[in-house]
């Protein structure tokens, strides 16, 4: 269930904009302390989430389009995982969060 999600009997929840900024703060800085230098973090903090997104779904496109071009894909444990579909995914939750974050 996400932010603004209503179920049966309950009233819609309102995000103040800096509770927002701060899960975004949070998410950065739980991303660096996990995947070290693994990212390029440089002022990410300092951007609008809505043009992080779109450079992640811009990103995540590009190399979805290499991994389908070039077939890649990963053996894990005798499974063979398809990294285009991976990809794919990862482009569809940000395609859904962008929906929502798009006023």
């Amino acid at each position: 269930m996400g932010i603004g999600d209503v179920t049966e009997g309950s009233t819609p929840k309102v995000v103040n904009p800096k509770a927002r900024h701060n899960s975004w703060s949070l998410g950065v800085e739980q991303l660096k302390k996990q995947e070290g230098d693994s990212f390029s973090l440089i002022n990410a903090l300092d951007r609008e989430p809505l043009s992080v997104l779109i450079d992640i779904l811009k990103a995540t496109n590009d190399k979805k389009d290499e991994c389908l071009k070039k077939r890649w894909k990963v053996v894990i444990k005798g499974r063979a995982i398809i990294l285009r579909d991976i990809l794919e995914k990862i482009s569809v939750w940000v395609d859904r969060l962008l929906v929502r974050t798009i006023p």
